[in-house]
């Protein structure tokens, strides 16, 4: 929907022979011939984000862009000038009220000049869809004054959901029931181990706090086919054979609680590197 200086601007070349300009009845035919009662925008935001620098994004390339967005405006209500839109609703993200305010003052004039009354305001996506993360949103919106006198009123808002109240409605992983995108992912078995060592809260760099001696863990042992608990677990197809009861002090280490252990130190009686016990693979150590 580029008009040929933006175009030439963002695109740093002219376009080729047949290229044309977007007009009012292409918008129409987009539209499959049909007039909406309500138009939802979202322009592209790439020049407005927090991610981009300040200085680049006044630049030629950049401002074109930018500028689409009030062309896009103007060519959604050419298309249905002679019966407009109830109500139009223009999101896009926060920054966009500091970073182009000329911008919306332009696009909030053009809706008043084909009878619009314009507000702007932000919103929630979790609070409105009682979801579990914060999703702000910058957000103008139009009625047409003739066609919609009442005041259009804001939805209700909700409390934040919590990750439990998501995840309790879900299949467990896995589940065949609920398709191949709920599958478990088939990551090798290191790859496991390290996101076992993930915080809470973090990412990848809470591997970096981990301690190295010799290429080994410090303060933690992995140990094949380790279960914690009184007695070892067995499949239910293999012999249980004898069990020998653990004292509890030998307990008490395998779970990284003897008397005077604590966190960064090797537990009382055992060798530097060994540590609380890890379950792990056969054979890996």
């Amino acid at each position: 929907m580029f008009s040929r200086e933006q175009f030439e601007a963002f695109h740093c070349r002219e376009p080729s022979a047949d290229w044309q300009e977007a007009t009012p009845e292409d918008i129409q035919r987009a539209a499959g011939g049909e007039r909406p009662h309500i138009v939802f925008l979202s322009a592209p935001y790439k020049g407005f984000s927090g991610l981009l620098y300040q200085t680049r994004s006044t630049t030629p390339k950049y401002q074109a862009l930018n500028g689409l967005t009030v062309r896009g405006v103007w060519l959604m209500l050419e298309a249905w000038r002679d019966d407009p839109p109830e109500l139009i609703m223009f999101e896009n993200v926060p920054r966009i009220a500091n970073r182009v305010r000329p911008l919306l003052d332009q696009i909030g004039a053009l809706l008043e000049a084909y009878g619009y009354a314009v507000a702007e305001t932000t919103h929630d996506c979790g609070e409105l869809g009682g979801l579990a993360q914060s999703r702000k949103r910058f957000l103008m919106v139009a009625r047409h004054q003739e066609k919609v006198p009442a005041f259009l009123y804001e939805p209700t808002k909700r409390p934040l959901a919590t990750v439990g109240d998501i995840l309790r409605r879900m299949p467990l992983p896995g589940d065949p029931g609920a398709g191949p995108m709920h599958r478990v992912p088939r990551l090798q078995w290191k790859t496991w181990v390290r996101l076992a060592f993930v915080e809470a809260g973090g990412d990848w760099r809470s591997l970096n706090r981990l301690a190295l001696e010799d290429g080994q863990l410090r303060d933690y042992l992995i140990v094949p086919d380790m279960h914690g608990g009184t007695y070892g677990v067995r499949g239910w197809g293999q012999s249980v054979g004898r069990h020998r009861q653990r004292s509890p002090r030998y307990r008490s280490v395998l779970r990284g609680r003897p008397a005077l252990w604590r966190p960064g130190l090797p537990a009382p009686g055992r060798s530097a590197r060994r540590g609380p016990a890890v379950a792990t693979h056969k054979g890996q150590q």
